[in-house]
């Protein structure tokens, strides 16, 4: 009786390649509620899309003296694209009369997404050059 041992050699390979690309872009429209020296608040409606494709190779090659080959090259993609509405706001909140200010943005939106949201707050100054007065 013989062992349950192979009586050749064998091996095993496992080769997986995964790409993940997207594309997120947004159109809104906007309205001045407020101005005043060099502060501003804009309100905006508009809509976000994001659109996401997922794509998977894998291959598992399992050689040994019996069979000889390896197996062929397995493929897995989906796509999900996201339409959201989105309401918001924007603007710059000087600080005095001075040329620096903050400048602003916040967003929320829901649709197919259940929430999403964005937000940035930066600093900036205003350089004489190039402004018409």
């Amino acid at each position: 009786m013989k062992s349950g041992r192979f009586a050749g050699a064998v091996a095993a390979d496992l080769g997986t390649q995964v790409k993940l690309s997207g594309v997120l872009w947004e159109l809104a429209g906007g309205y001045t509620v407020a101005r005043g020296g060099n502060s501003s608040l804009d309100v905006l409606a508009g809509f976000r899309h994001l659109g996401i494709e997922a794509k998977t190779d894998w291959q598992l090659s399992i050689t040994d003296n019996v069979s000889g080959g390896p197996s062929p090259v397995r493929r897995a993609s989906a796509r999900v694209d996201l339409w959201d509405a989105i309401i918001g706001i924007r603007g710059t909140v000087g600080l005095g009369d001075s040329r620096w200010a903050i400048p602003y943005y916040l967003d929320v939106g829901t649709g197919d997404s259940a929430l999403t949201w964005q937000g940035v707050a930066g600093i900036e100054y205003r350089y004489g050059w190039g402004i018409c007065s």
